[in-house]
């Protein structure tokens, strides 16, 4: 309604404007005091009274915003002599709003969503509608910030339209009513501390690595092309956070580009960043930015700029949002920001571009990805002042288009034949409008009969989550669910699967089926963790009447046959946690007495029984639950797929091509009777329903070829025997068995086996014998070998003669093999014997093996070797590889340690090539004589008891191992035998004696071995490596090599030997009891950095000494003389013998001493940047001559040290000499025993 009413206050006229949509405003007395005032002067003035109507005006609802215009200076409401006008704007409306798919037929996942809104306004003004997308009632933009006027000034524009009211508090920045990319409002920035302040909420907050989100905003920039603004590191346009704490950031950098990052709160370093193109000025650019779970993308005008992957995790903070800046003012955006938008999802690039284009009213299709989503979109209109009220759409649901099967052809492998030695293949042709991946559920039919009696593959039927349990066998067994949850991307494929929590989940169903003497049970699963009382439940059946059960327990394969005759669990495989596993069952009554189980993981057997034990049924029967026993309990915790019952026993073939999710396969040996009429019911199915379900064309199994043909399976072509003559050498235990056994299938057309076919053997052509072929079509022959020679033969297997109905075949009626017989033959003899051809105690028995195969050495795989005494009881045994060792092609030996327990030795010899013995010998007895001497050793430690983990070995007079002792023992030995010892420990070294000789009948050799030394140390060394002491008085040798740890010995300098040892307290007597010599004196004298190693010929101490430091000095004059009263530099190099790093002011010092110059302990300065100390005299020397100085450096944590040198001073104005008349010396100075040892160069 529009409607003219005049008003008087006094004089004064006013015109007035009603519109016809209005609202909820009471405008009361004092209303003026509340409206925008356009000129220049103030309204005073409260009362308001319409004189020409007994309504009073300003007492009605209006809907709108009152404008006072005037073109006065001045100007009061009461009293005025002149009419000013006062406008009331009209809001703008929507009248209408339709939400419509691009095919409203179908409203499928591949359609567009479009708005369409019809808008008036009462003033003609332009209306922009501002359009609020919901899906599944919620908003999918959590901040939609257009900027548009909203109260009829230009403050408090910030207005957030998601819903989520996350409006924004202005500082500063500038509201433009035809700014903006589109001329209709935006937010200006002068760069100097501007913002518009977002407070900070949960649905702002990005902090998982699946926290997706897109923000998208217009921007321009006010500075030079290609230049920031500000100059400062970077320019704000949109930021979460705190400098390089933040959450999200866009900001120009340097040469005006453009930057997007993303932080994962570890500093400026946890920032992953995209860079864009340089921007020009006074131009507005659309800004997208995203991250998808793994990457930041980066688009500008809707263009894909760069993607960068991002694989830590978003980091979030309580910070607001700015948008125009940061928290820091120096980074403030100088230019325009229009339509900021966030969402929590990761748009497409299809989307992106829309919103590029204007296109606030459009979903792309690419936006509705699931199938059941509701859609609507919530539209405001807005007239540039103020909003008009919103209007919500009608709601749109995903729908989905049915999948289709256009074709299914059945063929077999031969389709010239369809006998029954071939496969069925059934090809499916399919399509989905949708686009979706479409899967094929097929049902075999035998005889117009389903051979599965359940075939749930738990797809998706129906377009929710429940009701999936769906049986395409025909039978109608669709199941229940109770509790377990339908996951649409679940299953061993991703198509769909039942999840179960292992509390209270199960699916069940009442089985209509008739009882059968087989059947096949099977289903994919998914065990997540264990279960109640550690048994988990797969398919229970009619459990506990008169059923049966398939379950996990403790990670194995269990069934229970409750009917069987002995009622019990077997079990097999292995199922671990978290993988997918293909598993079940067969059974069949082998006959009225005998029953046949067998178990499967993922196609292959793992148990199988046949007896009359498992003889009874397995028929599925009454109440079947999936998940749970059908009373409850061992809630199955995990995911259950494609669960299959078959009420027939399933070849092992038709198992495996169901495990390779062959389901389109019906392998040969499933088609066994001539006359079967096959088919196949194909459905459609798109994750969400299926499809018009299509059934393919008929085969006919047609008769089984009658050709009978024959190959020999056994022995192979080529393959090698051992002859195993039994003698001695080859075979004297008759270890290898003396007979060939030849094995021959015959078989039919359709490689079945054809029972009571007579078959003759021959070898080279003789016969061997004849023999008939068993129930499977296979005969056996059996022939000696032993006695034949080495070499080459011919094996052959014809057929003589056949059942009635069959032929022979015409090139397969005889099958040859060639095999070849080798001489394999051991010779052994005994070494280390003493002169009278025996052994005494305490000796090594040596015994060499050489092995030839026809002939010529030879190495096989293995060898054993048993030493037995006169009981032939087994005191030894020897293995290569092992302890036996090899000394070359064929030749081999093996030593036995002669103790007590033997009263004579003598060996048995076996050869073997994989698992099969190829030779044996055996070397008849050796006597043994009594031992003559007992050698006792052992190794102690500075208090003298025996060093754990210590490992004695002793060889003997020929450098044979005898034994390896583990403790302080004796062994049997002879008198004035060469003995060597080789004693090691994990931590003191180790010492090897070589020729000791046994010149007592009993003797003890008993080395300590000091690991920290900590007795008397050599004069002027302040470090001692650990010691090794032996008293040689007792015995004598020959030398001795010591492997000793050098402990923190870094600088050795000597090799020290203690003439006076004390083995009660494990240390030398006194300093003066060492005696030190140069390294260079042990000619095999090797050392690394945790050891050194030399040899002795005498005893009874020896460590290494030396400094954990070095100490060289060197002059500003090195290698030159010095004129007197110059000044001269000195330096001392005070470094860690070991790294060679300097040992600085805060670990030591080092004074100096020049006695001419009288200069007493002064302190060295140290110089961090030459790493060294340095002692300048300035004056330099007064006189002429060689002046003698010297260093002496302490440390709390290394070795003092002192060093001295000489420096040769001239007299300054003398006549200068020839350069030839001197030498010039460089001098090395090294600390060597606190004395200095000086080396010369030229």
């Amino acid at each position: 309604m529009n409607k003219k009413k005049t008003a008087g206050n006094n004089s004064k006229n006013i015109i007035k404007k009603i519109i016809l949509s209005f609202s909820l405003i009471f405008l009361v007395t004092g209303l003026f005091l509340s409206l925008h005032f356009a000129g220049k002067g103030g309204i005073t003035g409260a009362s308001v009274v319409d004189s020409n109507d007994e309504e009073s005006f300003f007492t009605s609802f209006f809907r709108g915003i009152i404008s006072f215009f005037t073109g006065q200076e001045e100007v009061s409401v009461s009293g005025s002599p002149e009419n000013q006008p006062i406008s009331i704007s009209a809001a703008p409306s929507i009248d209408a709003i339709i939400l419509n798919s691009t095919d409203p037929f179908t409203n499928n996942t591949n359609q567009n969503l479009t708005a369409y809104a019809t808008t008036s306004d009462g003033d003609n003004d332009s209306v922009k509608v501002i359009y609020d997308w919901k899906k599944d009632g919620t908003s999918i933009a959590v901040l939609n910030m257009p900027f548009e006027g909203i109260n009829g000034t230009t403050t408090n524009n910030a207005w957030d339209y998601s819903g989520y009211g996350n409006n924004g508090s202005e500082t500063g920045a500038t509201w433009n009513a035809t700014g903006g990319y589109d001329g209709k409002g935006a937010y200006e920035f002068d760069g100097d501390s501007d913002a518009i302040t977002i407070s900070d909420t949960d649905y702002l907050d990005f902090n998982t690595t699946t926290d997706i989100f897109t923000i998208s905003f217009w921007a321009k920039h006010n500075c030079p092309n290609h230049q920031q603004c500000t100059g400062s590191l970077y320019d704000a346009m949109i930021s979460k956070g705190i400098s390089c704490d933040d959450n999200y950031i866009f900001y120009m950098g340097g040469n005006a580009i453009p930057v997007f990052a993303v932080y994962n709160g570890s500093g400026c370093g946890g920032a992953t960043i995209i860079q864009g193109s340089a921007w020009k000025n006074n131009t507005w650019v659309f800004v997208t930015g995203q991250y998808n779970g793994t990457h930041i993308v980066y688009y500008e005008n809707g263009v894909k700029y760069g993607s960068t992957a991002m694989t830590k995790v978003l980091y979030a903070n309580a910070q607001p949002i700015r948008i125009g800046g940061s928290s820091t003012a120096l980074n403030s955006w100088n230019g325009s920001i229009d339509d900021v938008m966030i969402f929590n999802r990761t748009l497409s690039a299809e989307q992106i571009l829309a919103l590029y284009n204007n296109k606030t009213d459009l979903i792309v299709s690419q936006e509705t990805g699931n199938k059941r989503e509701v859609w609507n979109v919530t539209a405001t209109p807005n007239d540039g002042t103020s909003d008009g009220t919103p209007l919500t759409s009608n709601i749109l649901t995903i729908g989905n288009s049915a999948p289709t099967v256009s074709s299914v052809v059945l063929n077999t492998t031969d389709p010239s034949t369809n006998n029954t030695n071939t496969n069925l293949t059934a090809y499916a042709t399919t399509s989905d409008t949708d686009g979706n991946p479409v899967k094929v559920i097929y049902n075999w039919m035998k005889n117009g009969t389903s051979i599965a009696v359940l075939n749930m593959p738990f797809e998706g039927i129906n377009g929710t989550t429940t009701n999936n349990a769906w049986d395409y066998s025909g039978y109608g067994n669709n199941g229940l669910e109770t509790g377990a949850t339908w996951n649409a991307t679940g299953g061993y494929d991703g198509k769909g699967a039942y999840q179960f929590d292992g509390i209270d989940d199960y699916i069940s169903f009442t089985a209509t089926l008739e009882r059968s003497p087989t059947v096949s049970q099977f289903a994919w699963i998914y065990l997540k963790g264990n279960c109640p009382t550690d048994r988990c439940e797969i398919i229970a059946n009619n459990w506990p009447d008169t059923g049966n059960l398939l379950e996990v327990v403790s990670n194995s394969l269990y069934v229970y046959g409750y009917k069987w005759n002995t009622p019990a669990w077997i079990s097999g495989g292995t199922i671990n946690y978290n993988q997918w596993y293909h598993v079940g069952f067969t059974y069949n009554k082998v006959n009225s007495s005998t029953g046949n189980i067998t178990l499967y993981v993922n196609g292959a057997v793992v148990y199988s029984e046949q007896s009359t034990a498992r003889n009874g049924t397995m028929s599925p029967m009454g109440t079947i639950n999936i998940g749970s026993l059908n009373d409850g309990g061992r809630e199955w915790n995990g995911t259950i797929d494609d669960v299959m019952i078959f009420n027939h026993t399933l070849s092992a073939q038709q198992i495996l091509a169901l495990y390779q999710n062959r389901t389109n396969l019906i392998v040969s040996q499933e088609t066994g009777n001539k006359g079967e009429v096959w088919n196949v019911t194909v459905t459609p199915n798109d994750g969400t329903s299926d499809g018009t379900a299509l059934t393919s064309n008929s085969v006919t199994i047609t008769a089984a070829n009658k050709t009978a043909s024959i190959n020999i399976t056994s022995p192979t072509e080529g393959q090698t025997f051992p002859r195993g003559k039994d003698t001695s050498g080859e075979d004297i235990y008759t270890s290898i068995s003396n007979n060939i056994e030849i094995q021959a299938d015959v078989y039919d057309g359709n490689s079945q086996g054809i029972n009571n076919v007579n078959c003759s053997f021959y070898k080279n052509d003789s016969l061997l014998g004849t023999n008939l072929t068993n129930s499977s079509g296979t005969c056996l022959y059996s022939y000696d070998k032993s006695n034949d020679n080495p070499g080459s033969y011919v094996l052959k297997v014809n057929i003589t003669s056949l059942p009635a109905g069959y032929n022979r075949h015409s090139n397969n009626s005889e099958s040859n093999v060639t095999i070849q017989l080798i001489k394999y033959l051991t010779t052994l003899s005994t070494n280390n014997l003493r002169s009278n051809g025996r052994y005494i105690f305490g000796d090594a028995a040596v015994l060499h093996i050489n092995i030839t195969k026809d002939g010529v050495l030879y190495d096989p795989t293995a060898i054993t070797v048993y030493a037995k005494d006169t009981s032939q009881n087994i005191e030894d045994i020897h293995s290569y590889p092992g302890d036996i060792t090899k000394v070359s092609t064929g030749q081999y030996y093996s030593f036995t340690y002669i103790n007590s327990s033997y009263d004579l030795v003598h060996w048995d010899v076996y050869a073997n090539d994989s698992s099969s013995y190829i030779t044996a010998a055996i070397h008849g007895d050796v006597i043994l004589d009594s031992s003559t001497a007992t050698l006792n050793f052992t190794a102690k430690d500075e208090s003298g008891d025996f060093i754990s983990g210590t490992s004695i070995i002793v060889y003997d007079r020929n450098g044979y191992l005898t034994n390896t002792f583990s403790a302080a023992t004796s062994k049997a030995s002879a008198l004035n035998d060469l003995y060597e010892l080789l004693y090691s420990t994990t931590s003191r070294g180790s010492l090897r004696i070589r020729n000791l000789n046994l010149s007592k009948a009993s003797l003890s050799v008993e080395p300590q071995m000091v690991q920290s030394y900590a007795g008397a140390k050599p004069s002027n060394y302040p470090r001692m490596s650990s010691v090794i002491a032996l008293n040689d008085s007792l015995f004598n040798f020959t030398n001795a090599t010591l492997t000793i740890p050098r402990g923190d010995v870094d600088n050795i300098q000597k090799i020290c030997h203690c003439t006076s040892w004390n083995f009660a307290s494990g240390v030398c007597n006194s300093a003066g009891d060492w005696e030190c010599n140069s390294t260079s004196d042990y000619s095999d004298f090797t050392s690394n950095s945790t050891h050194i190693s030399f040899t002795v010929t005498d005893f009874t101490g020896y460590g290494a000494a030396g400094y954990n430091a070095n100490l060289t000095i060197n002059d500003s004059a090195e290698g030159s003389s010095v004129t007197t009263d110059t000044a001269v530099e000195f330096y001392a190099h005070y470094v860690n013998a070991t790294s060679g790093v300097a040992i600085t002011d805060s670990l030591g010092e080092c004074n100096i001493t020049i006695p001419d110059a009288s200069v007493t302990n002064d302190n060295m300065s140290y110089d961090s940047g030459d790493a060294r100390w340095e002692y300048n005299l300035a004056a330099g020397f007064s006189s002429a001559g060689t002046k003698s100085w010297s260093v002496n450096c302490t440390s709390t944590t290394y070795d003092d040290l002192n060093a001295s040198d000489d420096l040769s001073v001239t007299s300054a104005g003398g006549a200068v000499p020839e350069f030839e008349d001197y030498a010039i010396l460089f001098i090395l100075i090294t600390v060597v025993g606190g004395f200095l040892m000086m080396k010369k160069r030229s």
